[in-house]
């Protein structure tokens, strides 16, 4: 196993590996991978029918690949002999479907299967589409600037619950909010599979405007209720995490910072995955406008 230097490294180990019939479920943008080098996380390991690129996260690894010829003995034994003998922590890997009969899908999933890792948990993708306007104050980047700039002056959406006689305000986290966010996380999603970020992810995500936050106020402190945490490119944007606190739902926590999102961050497409099983949160993003879409995914784990 070895660490990746630079992205121009990993470029051409990837471009090595992309012929007709490979099978990935590597998604992952330069930026993210960029920032991954940055803190000496990314490792791969290369052999004679793939490539693995792997996320060092300090207690486990996760695996992104490129397999081909997945129906030659050959590969499997590679495979399982890497698993077993050259990668020394635990593994989490997702497998990536168009649909549940993707043949390609169904592959890999056997194949990981066969090699000794067990299913944990199958999600499904919901999308939405927006219709963008020409010449609306968007950036190269998908945001819309004038938001932002108004957002940077603490301009806050405030909502007043008569019931609980409290205001709640929606904003863009701030760095003093990372070891908040970092607890909230931790609470609500798997340690393994719940692709929680590090502390200098967090931090990083917080300076370019991706960690959205409801805090409630009433009359004796301030706490944060909840949070946003979203992805966004030139025409794509993916919510990554919404967590709030069990005291705090069913008051529409979820859907007013969706709304504080969508309102400010504009792309074409905005796409989330959630649990197969867990129907109150795909309730929350279809209230939204998120359909499902047919994607599927299972995480692996040994």
């Amino acid at each position: 196993m070895k660490k990746v230097a630079s992205y121009e490294e990993l470029s051409k180990l990837i471009f090595s590996n992309l012929k007709k019939n490979v099978i990935t479920n590597m998604f992952m943008t330069k930026e993210v991978l960029e920032t991954e080098i940055t803190f000496g996380n990314l490792y791969y390991i290369l052999f004679s029918n793939g490539l693995f690129i792997i996320r060092d996260r300090a207690e486990y690894f996760v695996l992104n690949y490129y397999i081909n010829n997945i129906d030659s003995k050959e590969t499997k034994e590679e495979i399982e002999e890497i698993l077993k003998e050259k990668i020394k922590k635990k593994i989490v890997i997702e497998v990536v479907g168009k649909t549940e009969s993707d043949e390609k899908y169904i592959k890999i999933c056997q194949l990981l299967e066969e090699c000794g890792l067990e299913k944990t948990i199958v999600r499904e993708r919901f999308s939405k589409k927006e219709e963008i306007i020409e010449d609306n104050g968007i950036n190269d980047n998908g945001i819309n600037d004038s938001s932002i700039n108004n957002n940077s002056k603490n301009k806050n959406i405030e909502i007043v619950d008569n019931v609980n006689n409290n205001i709640k305000k929606i904003r863009y986290c701030e760095k003093a909010d990372i070891k908040e966010v970092k607890n909230i996380l931790e609470l609500y999603f798997d340690k393994f599979h719940g692709c929680i970020p590090t502390i200098a992810q967090i931090e990083e995500d917080i300076k370019n405007k991706k960690i959205i936050k409801a805090v409630v106020e009433n009359s004796d402190d301030e706490e944060i209720a909840g949070i946003l945490h979203v992805d966004y490119n030139n025409n794509s944007s993916e919510i990554r995490h919404l967590a709030v606190k069990d005291e705090h739902r069913n008051k529409n926590m979820g859907t007013s910072l969706i709304s504080y999102f969508t309102s400010t961050i504009k792309t074409q497409k905005s796409t989330v995955w959630t649990g197969k099983e867990n129907i109150i949160a795909q309730k929350v993003y279809e209230k939204n406008g998120y359909k499902k879409d047919g994607y599927v995914s299972t995480v692996f784990e040994n």
